[in-house]
């Protein structure tokens, strides 16, 4: 017992004595005291937030634009590959993207209006208590809600929900830092549910997330046997010490193999908004939404705030305004409008899911690069798209006839297709780099073995070497044999022009001698 201790000790000792790493991503806390409703005046986990910002202040924040300039058309093939690649970053908002952040704002705000940080409401506790004494009957306990709000955003994957997502969380800070109450603020954190679907991973995977943000140990304490009811009784507190305003769980697709297992994953979140009172966000592909609509309770808490159907840009006008940004990053020589019917044409072969039209635009500039049409047209999108993303066509048939029953038979393999198109995206266009560097290497070899053998025939070096390059530059695929050949042949040819001249001359010289 003694031993068992005395170890139970140094490890204590262990961790106090440990640094602690410098929580790099809290900003300072700024209480903002403009246009806002006096309860979020009021509040320091509010007011801290800043500003209710206007749809237009919105949609500019969101805006992720690439660079892309004319002079860059101009430089080599390898420049302008490598600079295709930056569409991948490219995010285009829409008016539909003001629905989720309007979602995230409010459910945080409100999640905070019941929270307070300066005296616990002790005082106010025992003043309402007096007034009962003193013949009038007041609540003691202010109204709380009975559990937090929750909210769904469910669609098909390249869609651009999660993107949606991620834009909206990035307007507010991950951690608030308020000095004045010694205390760090984390206003929300995201996870993508794990493959294990394992209620033990994932609750894992978020105190090593809250550990990252603030410079904590909170996952060191455990060990091999610690119980489940240990992870979630430590993830209770950390997220109530912290003043968490938001969980976000995304990929939630992924927990269908815990309704098989009969893992406690959606009672546990279900509890977690319902008895610690965090706001949760779940987000998935439909599939992930009837997982939800099953259990019952999950269904209640989650339309608590809204579920969010996205499904891509099914508005024309959506789809034009992203079209007319996205006509804007062109790398290929003779850049065009995307006009009306290529429009159109992008939208029959995506199904207006950025997730598939980003990366149909990128392979078709490789593949106008690489072919030497340096143009985007109909024809090339359609070859690319055959060559490219063939197997994707009965999955947007699917999506074009609307039918969810067909919809969800290719649910999980629209995911990994599109994981696997972005790799080809990267892929293609190391690829034909790499085959330009050995087409050019071989270009170089077969210039010094034709330069060889035009010596062997007692040519200079230097004009060897000039000839090769003048043929190399007129047919830039010839054989080494071809190339001294005819390397040879426009030698001799200019030696006989030059002898024919030379005598020409003499006989002149001749005549008027």
């Amino acid at each position: 017992m003694g031993t068992r201790a005395s170890s139970k000790a140094q490890d204590a000792t262990s961790v106090l004595q440990a640094p602690v790493r410098q929580c790099e991503q809290a900003v300072e806390a700024q209480y903002y005291q403009g246009d806002l409703l006096e309860e979020y005046k009021s509040n320091p986990l509010i007011s801290a937030l800043g500003p209710l910002w206007d749809s237009k202040s919105i949609l500019r924040a969101l805006c992720v634009p690439v660079a892309c300039s004319d002079g860059e058309r101009c430089r080599t093939e390898e420049y302008r590959m490598n600079a295709i690649g930056r569409l991948s970053r490219l995010v285009v908002p829409v008016p539909a993207h003001l629905d989720i952040v309007n979602t995230v704002q409010m459910i945080v705000r409100q999640h905070y209006v019941d929270q307070k940080i300066s005296d616990g409401g002790g005082a106010g506790v025992y003043e309402r208590y007096q007034c009962a004494h003193n013949g009038q009957l007041v609540p003691i306990y202010p109204h709380k809600r009975s559990h937090a709000y929750c909210a769904g955003i469910f669609g098909l994957s390249g869609a651009g929900k999660t993107t949606a997502l991620e834009g909206a969380l990035r307007l507010m800070p991950k951690v608030i830092h308020h000095s004045q109450y010694g205390i760090n603020q984390v206003v929300w954190i995201k996870i993508d549910c794990p493959r294990s679907a394992s209620l033990k991973d994932t609750i894992k995977l978020l105190l090593i997330t809250y550990d990252d943000l603030l410079g904590t140990d909170y996952l060191r304490d455990f060990s091999t046997r610690s119980t489940l009811a240990d992870y979630a009784n430590r993830l209770h507190r950390v997220a109530q010490r912290h003043h968490t305003g938001l969980i976000v769980l995304d990929e939630m697709q992924n927990a269908l193999q815990a309704v098989e297992r009969n893992d406690p994953l959606f009672d546990y979140f279900v509890n977690l908004t319902n008895v610690v009172g965090i706001p949760v966000i779940v987000s998935g592909t439909p599939k992930a939404a009837r997982l939800f609509r099953k259990t019952l309770r999950s269904a209640r808490r989650i339309s608590s705030h809204g579920l969010i159907a996205w499904g891509g840009m099914r508005d024309v006008r959506d789809w034009n305004r992203f079209c007319s940004q996205l006509e804007k990053y062109q790398w290929v020589a003779n850049p065009g409008r995307f006009s009306a019917s290529m429009r159109e044409y992008l939208y029959t072969l995506t199904q207006g899911l950025p997730g598939i039209a980003v990366p149909l635009c990128q392979l078709a500039q490789y593949n106008a690069i690489y072919t030497g049409t340096e143009t985007l047209s109909r024809e090339i999108l359609r070859d690319t798209f055959d060559e490219k993303m063939g197997c994707l066509t009965p999955l947007l048939a699917a999506i074009r006839s609307e039918n969810k029953a067909r919809m969800a038979q290719y649910d999980d393999l629209l995911g990994d297709t599109l994981k696997d198109i972005a790799a080809s995206v990267e892929s293609e266009a190391k690829r034909h780099m790499y085959q330009q560097t050995a087409l050019e290497h071989d270009r170089q070899e077969s210039a010094i073995d034709a330069t060889s053998r035009l010596l062997l025939l007692g040519i200079q070096e230097d004009v060897a070497s000039a000839l090769v390059a003048e043929v190399q530059k007129e047919f830039p695929g010839v054989s080494t044999e071809n190339l001294s050949d005819e390397a040879a042949r426009r030698y001799y040819r200019k030696r006989s022009q030059r002898a024919s001249l030379n005598q020409r001359r003499d006989k002149a010289d001749a005549a008027l001698t």
